[in-house]
């Protein structure tokens, strides 16, 4: 991948990130302030049987829909405060389709056949050629020179991660090689 559209999607990976960050602040913001509504709501239903404005049918009934209503912010809520934004970074992905190019030039025998691996590396051999072909989307990446649009190449990384990202680790001396550098 050229070093130019490698900045360009890392840039642009990076504000994304910066923008579902806020979103998910101020959903969480949100979420908090219907809790919030939730309990002046039952103080209000409270005030309402005490004073015997609604019967205890009405009230139990009430109660019940508050409860649920609760139950289901209360998980929202904890998943908004412990589930990361994205799961696989996409600068990282972009930064391990850059390094991997290096890797597979200078890198061990263990570290060119970890890099094939993750980026499903298939050889054929046609008529004394040897032709390979990378799986999704790193296909895209190792053709990105060629795109006219490279925020369409964010988007095919971006939808295969939300997809296939659990599944996608990168190497581990990928990591620790582009901290020693910092």
């Amino acid at each position: 991948m050229p070093a130019k559209i490698h900045q360009f999607l890392c840039r642009e990976a990076l504000a994304e990130r910066a923008q579902e960050h806020e979103r998910q602040r101020q959903i969480l913001r949100t979420v908090e302030q219907a809790l919030k509504g939730l309990d002046d709501e039952a103080e209000e239903l409270l005030d309402l049987r005490t004073t015997k404005a609604i019967t205890l049918e009405r009230f139990t009934r009430k109660e019940k829909q508050l409860e649920d209503r609760r139950a289901l912010l209360q998980e929202q809520h904890q998943k908004l405060k412990t589930d990361p934004v994205n799961k696989q970074d996409l600068v990282q992905v972009f930064e391990f389709a850059a390094r991997a190019v290096e890797v597979l030039q200078t890198g061990t025998p263990v570290q060119q056949r970890m890099i094939a691996e993750r980026v499903g590396l298939n050889y054929t051999l046609k008529g004394r050629k040897v032709a390979f072909s990378f799986d999704k989307p790193f296909d895209s990446m190792a053709d990105a020179g060629g795109l006219s649009n490279w925020s369409g190449l964010l988007d095919d990384v971006r939808t295969w991660l939300s997809e296939n990202g659990s599944a996608f680790r990168i190497p581990h001396f990928l990591n620790s090689q582009k901290e020693e550098r910092t």
